[in-house]
């Protein structure tokens, strides 16, 4: 039992570590440039940071995905981990994101993604690509500019 319970603090830690790091990063909020104590419990769908839980439309999409990318990055760097090396983020925008925010998160994304040495496979979805990624290997699809449609008909 206390080597369980050490593994989830270890875990734990990790996690918050690198969450912590994402939303100081991200600059958007005043809350989540000295975060002191990041909380998430999954089964009760709750997060804080500081103790607080709510805060704007998007910067509650930069939290849950800084979790959610947070997990991620500690799986793939921990052997004992059994999660698969695979995230799909197709929210990284919702409710009011500005393409400025978005776009500094999509950096903070491949950034992170960078320093990963194992195989992996990371999605997420955007409609305000930042101009330096548009067109690399990062991209899979086409891009749709305002006013094309991916539904055309002919």
């Amino acid at each position: 039992m206390l080597f369980r319970s050490t593994r989830f603090e270890n875990v734990y830690s990790s996690i918050d570590e690198i969450c912590r790091r994402l939303l100081v990063n991200d600059g958007g909020e005043k809350s989540f440039l000295e975060p002191e104590d990041i909380f998430f419990d999954f089964a009760k769908d709750r997060m804080a940071v500081n103790g607080r839980s709510k805060f704007s439309a998007s910067s509650m999409v930069i939290l849950k995905n800084s979790i959610r990318l947070s997990f991620f990055l500690q799986a793939l760097n921990d052997e004992e981990s059994r999660i698969p090396n695979f995230l799909l983020m197709d929210n990284i925008e919702d409710k009011g994101m500005v393409a400025k925010r978005s776009q500094k998160f999509q950096h903070l994304i491949t950034e992170a993604c960078a320093e990963i040495e194992g195989e992996y496979q990371l999605i997420f979805t955007t409609s305000m690509i930042a101009d330096d990624l548009n067109n690399t290997p990062y991209c899979v699809g086409p891009y749709y500019p305002e006013g094309s449609y991916t539904l055309a008909f002919t």
